[in-house]
């Protein structure tokens, strides 16, 4: 009922509503009532009581709750103040569902690596039946990153892609993308694609120099429940027509017609970033030659 009630004083629009008001809506008494408006108020909701007058939500703010991430998306959502990974619930069953944490305790990247993911971040993990066939995986990292992208430069921030999952800000990273699916033969049957975006959390400073924040570049508040039921909706949006992904990509690329480096276990070899194909592949020039590049076999690096 606390998100109910939170949705019935947000459409209000800082207006009070009274006790009884919400008792009738919602078939419970005013006590009733206040009881759970005290829960809100305590998740940090900042709402006024009015013995007379009822009560009003005075300000949003930035809490991150299931109850604020509801006003803002129709998708199921299983918030959690601290977790793991977002990943790990997500992968516990089927059928769509966003996942959201507070803070990381195990955040985790490509190949393993660490994600740092601290109180004041956006930390979510969508999970989803895109219906793609498996060649085609590697368009909903493409997707999601395009969704970031389109996102946060709406609050003014320059925002690029590193192909082929880092969110850039002045060459600078502030969001990180990791996809996992289960497929058949035919089609890939679930995916789960979770995304880390760097908002207004505290920065180690062992990677202050290489990260950046959100909140540093915005022109405008953040609300990271809106940000993030954003962003899912974008990322929905482009999985509704996916040939358009990778058009959609192209003007985001910060590795296009760029000096890179392929590096594996046998060194490093000099290419020039093409663009992506069809199915969200890098394309590389190597000597003259372009090549598809599979994520997994080499690390990509911009070239100084």
């Amino acid at each position: 009922m606390t998100t109910d009630i939170l949705k019935a004083l947000y459409d209000a629009d800082g207006a009070f509503v009274s006790g009884e008001e919400l008792g009738r809506r919602f078939g419970v008494s005013r006590a009733s009532i206040a009881n759970r408006v005290t829960e809100l108020k305590r998740k940090g909701f900042q709402i006024e009581s009015n013995t007379r007058c009822g009560h009003r939500l005075a300000s949003l703010g930035d809490v991150l709750s299931e109850e604020s991430l509801a006003l803002f998306t129709s998708v199921p959502v299983a918030y959690y103040d601290a977790l793991g990974s977002t990943f790990e619930p997500a992968k516990r069953g089927d059928g769509e569902l966003l996942v959201v944490a507070g803070r990381q305790e195990g955040g985790r990247g490509r190949r393993n690596r660490a994600f740092d993911s601290g109180e004041g971040g956006a930390y979510f993990t969508y999970r989803c039946a895109p219906g793609l066939p498996p060649a085609r995986a590697n368009l909903l990292t493409l997707a999601a990153g395009i969704a970031v992208v389109r996102t946060v430069r709406s609050y003014g921030a320059d925002a690029m892609l590193k192909y082929p999952n880092d969110g850039w800000i002045d060459g600078r990273k502030f969001c990180g993308i990791l996809t996992e699916c289960r497929m058949n033969e035919d089609e890939i049957t679930t995916a789960s694609v979770g995304i880390g975006i760097n908002v207004s959390n505290r920065l180690d400073p062992s990677i202050r120099a290489i990260a950046a924040r959100l909140a540093d570049r915005a022109n405008r508040p953040i609300v990271r429940a809106k940000l993030i039921a954003e962003v899912v909706a974008e990322f929905r949006r482009l999985l509704s027509a996916p040939e358009a992904i990778v058009p959609a990509y192209a003007p985001f690329d910060a590795l296009l017609n760029e000096p890179i480096e392929l590096i594996d276990g046998t060194g490093r070899t000099p290419a020039i970033a093409r663009g992506v194909n069809a199915d969200g592949y890098l394309l590389a020039e190597v000597s003259g030659e372009l090549r598809t590049v599979t994520v997994g076999e080499v690390s990509i690096r911009r070239r100084d």
